[in-house]
């Protein structure tokens, strides 16, 4: 009897546990950056020199479909080409190696600066987009900051761990 109660309150087999705690771990550190991310990104725009609360809602609303929209086509390619587990590596280094750098060494500004005083900002679309060229590598972090949530933990992660378990496995977690 408590050896049923045991086994129902937990499935877990001593030889599945190392995978258990490595895909925890990845879905963990995997949410940890997206947090962390997510909580810097509006507020790099807003206290950039020359950004502001403004320009949010034209890199949510042009932007961020804009690059989803571009990078799906590049899933669909690497499709062709790589199993799927090597498409959630190639992805996730990506990902992370643009987080690197960002923190250490991205500024495109230099190569896009429009003096500020050329700009009116009247809430046109081409002042906008001249606001949003000035700050041309936050508004990039923007925009992967958005992608990373949205395709790493909600596509990847799942769709790795749905390939990487077995059925049978799967059939003993489930509750009902």
């Amino acid at each position: 009897m408590i050896e049923k109660i045991k086994h129902y309150l937990y499935p877990i087999k001593n030889t599945e546990m190392v995978f258990i705690i490595k895909t925890s771990l990845l879905l963990f550190f995997s949410i940890f950056n997206n947090s962390i991310v997510r909580n810097i990104q509006e507020t790099l725009i807003d206290t950039t020199e020359g950004g502001g609360v403004e320009l949010i809602p034209y890199l949510k609303g042009v932007f961020v479909p804009i690059s989803t929209i571009l990078f799906f086509a590049l899933y669909k390619t690497l499709i062709k080409f790589f199993s799927r587990d090597y498409i959630f590596y190639i992805i996730y280094l990506i990902f992370l190696m643009y987080f690197f750098l960002f923190t250490f060494s991205i500024n495109y500004t230099f190569f896009l600066e429009i003096p500020s005083k050329f700009i009116v900002f009247d809430g046109s679309f081409l002042s906008i987009l001249f606001s949003i060229m000035n700050i041309i590598d936050v508004a990039s972090f923007f925009v992967v900051a958005e992608l990373w949530g949205n395709v790493t933990i909600s596509l990847f992660f799942w769709q790795f761990i749905n390939s990487s378990i077995k059925k049978k496995t799967l059939k003993e977690f489930t509750l009902f």
